[in-house]
């Protein structure tokens, strides 16, 4: 199982209740942060489980290309791949450095596009596989101060789609390839360090989803192998009302009864 963005947040909790529970799975590790990367790996083995690290940036592709053959030659086939690499900008779009515009959109999606050219088509040859998604509720609702991240979780819904309908004409019918995406919202990671968030009727700190929990019920839907993992699963009605009224309603309802507003220190 290889995961993208494992040093900190959902990532690293995730490998350590992988190594904990499931210490017959393989980790590779694939992260920009080498130390803390290290310092995750070093804490899964304690736990009994075999490690691999690497430290690489995956927007670069030519970077992810070279670290996939080291991963084949020193591990194996991937079988699981968990694209969670991420981060997110709180600023208009207009007054949001061009840099920042960028980095968003490659890390949050076009990143996406390198790890799957590397490990899917061993996947295929196999027909053995699983890609796992960290996608956002941000994939259904866009909102202000955030539009290179929202373009880029809604991005990740379409892609799938399309990647999923290649493989239903591929000539060799790659039928149990999986796929799970996970749409969590809110989540205090290192990524919205200094993101504050203010939620109309609610306390900022019940807003937050725990990291520890959400990499629990990652795991779990990875396991049951479930098309779509949406944190919290209330949500689930949310969408479900977006989809069914027109959009101008929606706005009306949504801006009415949740009021909320972000900023970066």
């Amino acid at each position: 199982m290889l995961i993208t963005g494992s040093s900190t947040g959902i990532g690293r909790e995730a490998v350590l209740q992988l190594a904990k529970n499931h210490s017959r799975t393989t980790l590779v590790l694939w992260d920009w942060n080498d130390e803390e990367n290290k310092k995750t790996a070093s804490d899964a083995k304690k736990l009994g489980a075999k490690v691999f690290a690497y430290q690489l940036d995956v927007t670069d592709r030519l970077k992810v290309e070279e670290t996939a053959k080291k991963v084949q030659q020193e591990v194996g086939d991937v079988t699981i791949l968990w694209n969670n690499a991420g981060i997110a900008r709180v600023k208009d779009l207009i007054n949001s450095k061009p840099e920042d515009l960028e980095k968003t959109v490659q890390i949050n999606l076009i990143s996406h596009f390198w790890t799957l050219r590397a490990f899917l088509p061993s996947m295929i040859q196999n027909n053995h596989g699983h890609i796992v998604t960290t996608a956002s509720l941000g994939s259904f609702f866009g909102a202000k101060y955030g539009a290179a991240y929202f373009a880029a979780k809604f991005g990740i819904r379409g892609y799938l789609e399309s990647v999923q309908d290649e493989l239903r004409v591929h000539p060799l019918n790659p039928n149990k390839i999986k796929f799970t995406t996970i749409f969590p919202s809110f989540i205090k990671t290192p990524l919205t360090k200094g993101v504050t968030l203010s939620v109309k009727g609610a306390n900022e700190k019940d807003v937050w989803l725990n990291a520890e929990n959400v990499a629990t019920i990652i795991i779990d839907g990875i396991q049951r192998n479930l098309e779509k993992v949406i944190i919290p699963k209330g949500f689930e009605l949310v969408i479900l009302f977006k989809s069914l009224t027109p959009f101008a309603f929606f706005r009306a309802v949504n801006n009415k009864l949740f009021d909320g507003d972000y900023k970066e220190d």
